[in-house]
């Protein structure tokens, strides 16, 4: 599944962060995604400690592919991959055995304790 939307420079993705907008996605180092758009389903995929499903970007889109068969009926995730400035103001409740308590990448876990 593509993640769809916009394409926006970083100085309008931080503007509409700002104005409270939950569906930019980091794309590269000039522009991100604002995927506040219709058409496009990916954006109510939530994040998980313990995803199904993983990004793949490429130089053109962002895609959210299964990692694993997924059941019918069974809840799409993937972990957004939050750094860690400012973590703590990402609380995570997606209630997997390992989840961290935040929202932050698998990559910085070790550097924190579990919440």
């Amino acid at each position: 599944m593509a993640y769809v939307g916009e394409r926006i420079s970083k100085k309008e993705s931080v503007k509409r962060l700002t104005q409270g907008n939950p569906y930019i996605f980091t794309f590269s180092d000039q522009y991100d995604i604002d995927g506040k758009v219709l058409g496009n389903c990916a954006r109510y995929i939530n994040h998980s400690c313990a995803p199904n499903c993983a990004v793949d970007m490429t130089r053109r889109r962002i895609w959210i592919v299964a990692m694993r068969v997924i059941l019918a009926g069974e809840e799409l995730s993937y972990n957004y991959g939050y750094g860690m400035e400012h973590y703590g103001d990402f609380p995570c409740a997606c209630k997997a055995k390992n989840c961290m308590g935040y929202i932050l990448a698998e990559e910085y876990w070790e550097l924190i304790k579990p919440k």
